[in-house]
């Protein structure tokens, strides 16, 4: 049997399709149809039933997250679904009552975490209106509130973003050897911003007090526009962090244009709609946008040689070691 990662992109789904029937075994789904969505990280397939109804099924990413970290997530959306009107990817339960299904199956090489979630109708966005970004700033600060009140049980998830190179360590960053991609002068400024993100982490996070278990990825494509409400989707990131970090995250990825502060002024409003906005000095949001900024650098510094991120590091370099740059000089 040929190794799963030498395989093409159509092998290697059709081998985790194998891994879905077999987690949606566990379920009591009546299944009639298995459609691939997505392999960008994750593998998400569509699930259709015999009685009409559709669900989506994830294949958690091999490592990086375990079985407490995801069952944390789970627990939440459910509590979201009971406890709020949010509209959020409701997990579904297993025959036994679980809220996910680890599998290890011949021709993957890692253990598996499979879940399922009830459809959400709507459509992702390519490019949200202004008034979508208003939304997402109310949506954030709404799940914020929830966050609040939220009691997690003892074995939760211990995941914190308290670091600003999350992926794999730095040894590559702080060699002195030459680098087919890094040159000496990108290097030089990635470190610089490693270490003002760290020294700012380092201060925020003296105080736990003010850590809520949020989404952590709240952007444009992790929402679904349905009749013009929104519905949060892929809450695969939540973890420990602090408000002005979930915000920062999310405006790392909305705000690049050239109608920024326009995009930020419409997310502030419709955040504090339902919650005060939490910056604590002025520039606090684009630090943690920078934090965004690097922890995806370490992602593609780690997973260089999959198939699935191919190219993708030298691009994002090019992008971002300018506006990094920028940003470490000020």
């Amino acid at each position: 049997m040929k190794p799963f990662y030498s395989l093409s992109r159509n092998g290697r789904i059709g081998r985790l399709r194998k891994m879905a029937q077999a987690a949606l075994a566990h379920y009591d789904l009546d299944v009639s149809h298995l459609s691939i969505l997505s392999t960008s990280f994750n593998t998400i397939f569509r699930v259709k039933t015999t009685d009409g109804e559709q669900y989506v099924l994830r294949i958690n990413y091999p490592e990086e997250r375990g079985p407490i970290d995801i069952q944390s997530e789970m627990m939440w959306l459910d509590a979201l679904s009971k406890e709020t009107d949010i509209p959020v990817a409701t997990p579904v339960h297993t025959k036994d009552g679980k809220l996910l299904v680890t599998l290890q199956m011949e021709g993957i090489p890692e253990v598996r975490h499979c879940t399922v979630f009830h459809w959400i109708n709507g459509r992702v966005m390519k490019r949200p209106s202004l008034n979508t970004i208003q939304k997402i700033g109310a949506v954030m600060a709404r799940l914020q509130n929830h966050a609040d009140t939220f009691q997690p049980p003892a074995e939760f998830c211990t995941i914190q973003y308290n670091n600003a190179w999350n992926f794999g360590d730095t040894s590559r960053i702080y060699s002195t050897e030459k680098d087919p991609l890094f040159s000496p002068k990108q290097k030089e400024i990635v470190q610089a911003a490693i270490e003002k993100v760290q020294t700012y982490l380092d201060d925020l996070y003296l105080d736990p007090s003010g850590l809520r278990f949020l989404h952590a990825d709240l952007h444009a494509w992790n929402v679904m526009l349905h009749q013009g409400a929104i519905h949060v989707i892929d809450f695969d990131d939540s973890m420990w962090c602090y408000p002005i970090q979930d915000i920062g995250i999310s405006l790392y990825y909305l705000e690049h244009g050239p109608n920024a502060e326009q995009i930020r002024d419409l997310f502030r409003k419709g955040y504090t709609q339902h919650r005060p906005w939490p910056e604590k000095f002025e520039g606090e949001v684009e630090t943690v946008q920078k934090q965004r900024t690097i922890d995806l650098l370490s992602l593609l510094v780690a997973e260089e040689a999959n198939p699935e991120f191919e190219g993708e590091l030298e691009r994002y370099l090019k992008v971002h070691t300018p506006i990094l740059e920028k940003w470490v000089a000020q």
